[in-house]
């Protein structure tokens, strides 16, 4: 019986791939709202054959793991050869230094996309659009003013579940560690006793509220 997981696309791609500086001037609560509001325009602008902020989820079995991998897909384009996934970014710096610096994350995530899409549909191949769009264009807030940048791929179902799989082989290897100490933690849990004679006064109150915690879940803060 394999062992069941719950994984996000961005829980897998951030963790696998995402690279880059800490600096929060590329990635903090503004540009995310700007980035949002961006996303939804430029959805809103595209034609008939664009379908936006699509669901998508297969479960995939590796080593043992069964793994629930979801996510959304900010496009699917519905063209005549093949259907293509539609990757939104945009950002405050420069857009091919973004590229350069985050392109593989980026990629992995829509690459993911499109092995989900690939595997529910049956689809030998699927396109990939990533779309950059600056946020930092003088005073224009229309986004048909805003520069952008578009990046085109195409693989092949084998190739999308190629590099997907080597993704999780990746995140098992971190994955396979928590869980082993977890059992490990487990099984002490099970035999471990109050290192002393007796309760001080206010432990043994203490001892039952974490255990109520532990037990039907929630968080128990102490002082």
């Amino acid at each position: 019986m394999p062992i069941k997981v719950d994984l996000s696309v961005h829980g897998l791609v951030d963790f696998v791939l995402r690279r880059g500086s800490i600096d929060s001037r590329s990635f903090n609560n503004d540009t995310m709202a700007e980035g949002t509001r961006i996303h939804m325009r430029y959805q809103s602008l595209q034609d008939g054959s664009y379908q936006s902020e699509v669901p998508l989820e297969e479960d995939i079995e590796r080593d043992g793991y069964l793994f629930h991998l979801h996510g959304r897909a900010d496009g699917i384009i519905h063209s005549k050869n093949y259907d293509i996934i539609d990757e939104i970014k945009s950002c405050n710096v420069d857009l091919d230094t973004f590229f350069m610096e985050q392109g593989e994350w980026h990629l992995g995530q829509a690459i993911c996309y499109a092995y989900l899409l690939a595997k529910s549909n049956n689809y030998s191949q699927v396109g990939i659009k990533l779309t950059y769009i600056s946020q930092v264009d003088e005073d224009d807030n229309e986004i048909i003013k805003r520069r952008r940048m578009v990046k085109d791929f195409l693989f092949s179902y084998d190739e999308l579940e190629k590099r997907v799989l080597s993704l999780l082989d990746n995140y098992l290897d971190f994955y396979q560690q928590i869980e082993n100490y977890h059992q490990k933690r487990n099984q002490t849990a099970e035999s471990i006793t109050f290192p002393f004679p007796q309760f001080r006064k206010g432990q043994r109150e203490a001892a039952k509220y974490v255990y109520q915690v532990s037990h039907d879940g929630g968080l128990f803060f102490f002082e």
